[in-house]
């Protein structure tokens, strides 16, 4: 089975950096936490860590797109639900941070 989508539960600093390495590897992140204000604020450091890698000249302002691009924000856990049929979707639920609640089982 192929992981083409890595859910991050928790944006804190933890869960901001896996899924900014998951997405580095060109995979696609579900970064979820409980508030949005938490989400939006994991995705302001990734974005701060990356202009420093841009700045630096260690990553193109292209690549730095395109790794925001493949993260998607959230607060809602059935995103990070979708099963196939051998009970797996293309997803792994990763834990981190203060979020630590269970995908519902579908």
């Amino acid at each position: 089975m192929e992981i083409k989508t890595f859910g991050v539960v928790g944006a804190g600093q933890m869960g901001n950096g896996i899924a900014q390495v998951v997405a580095a590897s060109g995979l696609n992140v579900i970064m979820n936490d409980i508030k949005t204000e938490f989400v939006e604020k994991g995705l302001a450091s990734i974005t701060l860590n990356l202009q420093r890698a841009v700045d630096k000249g260690k990553l193109s302002a292209g690549d730095q797109a395109a790794l925001l691009g493949r993260i998607k924000p959230s607060v809602d856990l059935t995103h990070q639900a979708q099963r196939g049929p051998q009970g797996h979707g293309g997803s792994r639920l990763r834990g981190g941070g203060r979020n630590r609640k269970r995908a519902p089982q579908v």
